[in-house]
């Protein structure tokens, strides 16, 4: 009979005569000096090739993608908060969180939100200090649909007024928490020093300024930058290209 550690060497020996020869590993260099790697080649896309103009003005760079059934749209809008007019400011901010969150002008608010993740749509949209953005992510198969909620996001947004009420409020809670942070408070003034209290970037929403925006406000602002001319557009994804191109025309 095999004591325990005569069991556990025979155990051993049988795995060693079992397993595969192993590869002869690369030696390590004595010093980082002497590593060796395969030269990387990379060759960087043409953009022309990607570019089209559409009837409308709107320049849109698209590339096939199928590793994914899915269709990825972004926009990048000539905005900002420089464009804000005196005694408005943080308008460009609920224009820009209201685009998508405020309903469209045949769907409430709720109803955009039940129809888009029926369709497992993501979309967002926002306006920063010198452009605004929209995006939309779905299936290829859902393109159609979810690309007609999207267009009409953007050319007719309702601005739903219980949604701005809900914004406005959510951006004093915001506003109250400013100064809780001292990095938050330096990065301002060192702004100041940079460019000057009337640079745009330091003129600062106040309680004044977002109990003065309404909703025409929003409907000016908007119509303002969001124009097919106004805007590049980026889509990639699995379609094909000349099909894509109509569904954008």
């Amino acid at each position: 009979m095999l004591t325990m550690p005569s069991l556990a060497a025979a155990l051993l020996a049988t795995s060693a005569a079992q397993a595969p020869v192993s590869k002869v590993a690369t030696p390590i260099p004595s010093h980082p000096d002497k590593l060796t790697f395969k030269p990387i080649v990379y060759e960087p896309p043409k953009a022309g090739d990607y570019r089209v103009v559409l009837k409308n003005g709107m320049v849109v760079f698209i590339a096939e993608d199928n590793t994914l059934p899915l269709v990825n749209i972004a926009l990048t809008v000539r905005s900002g908060k420089y464009l804000e007019p005196a005694g408005k400011e943080g308008l460009a901010d609920l224009a820009g969180a209201l685009l998508r969150r405020g309903g469209t002008s045949s769907l409430a608010a709720e109803e955009l939100d039940e129809k888009l993740d029926l369709l497992a749509a993501q979309v967002s949209t926002g306006i920063g200090d010198t452009s605004g953005s929209a995006t939309l992510n779905c299936l290829a198969d859902n393109l159609d649909e979810a690309l007609a909620l999207f267009v009409e996001m953007l050319r007719e947004p309702r601005f739903q007024d219980d949604r701005l009420r809900l914004s406005k409020e959510q951006t004093l809670q915001e506003m109250k928490k400013r100064n809780d942070d001292s990095a938050d408070i330096e990065s301002r003034e060192w702004n100041v020093l940079l460019y000057g209290e009337d640079h745009f970037t330091n003129r600062f929403a106040t309680e004044a300024s977002i109990a003065s925006i309404g909703r025409d406000d929003l409907l000016a602002f908007h119509g303002r930058a969001f124009h097919p001319a106004n805007m590049v557009a980026a889509v990639s994804g699995a379609f094909p290209r000349e099909e894509m191109i109509r569904k954008l025309e």
